[in-house]
């Protein structure tokens, strides 16, 4: 991770100096015997929810709050854990879903999911008119 930040910052500062030394040649690329292990493929973006708007988290007023209880249950201890939630809110201000997919161990995400199903907003609005909105938001369960 840091050999490419290094290289970079080598080209710049020979780039600001015309009369400096070339910086060394970066390593052979691999024959083929030593060919590098295909890359993995990363999945395919998740489509934003049908006639939904995306919208950034702090862009829709909320009305009132769930926060998740901490889970039950034989978990290490002082360790947080993080979950990553897709939020879709219809055009009355109401949850229409709260997805965690796979972002972290499913008590923690079933918690978090049914909090947010408890939340409610002010209708997102545009041009005068409610609209069905969808953000992404986080919640952190610290011990």
């Amino acid at each position: 991770m840091f050999a490419p930040l290094l290289w970079m910052t080598l080209c710049a500062a020979f780039a600001d100096d015309p009369g400096a030394a070339s910086p060394p040649e970066p390593a052979q690329p691999a024959t083929e015997a030593e060919a590098p292990a295909p890359a993995v493929e990363e999945p395919p973006p998740q489509p934003s929810p049908e006639g939904a708007l995306e919208i950034k988290l702090g862009a829709i007023k909320v009305k009132r709050r769930e926060l998740p209880g901490f889970p039950a249950g034989d978990f290490p201890k002082g360790v947080a854990v993080e979950c990553a939630l897709t939020v879709v809110v219809g055009a009355d201000g109401l949850p229409i879903s709260a997805d965690a997919g796979t972002s972290c161990p499913e008590p923690f995400a079933q918690a978090s999911e049914d909090a947010y199903m408890k939340w409610r907003w002010r209708p997102y609005e545009v041009d005068g008119e409610p609209v069905k909105v969808w953000f992404e938001t986080a919640t952190l369960f610290v011990p």
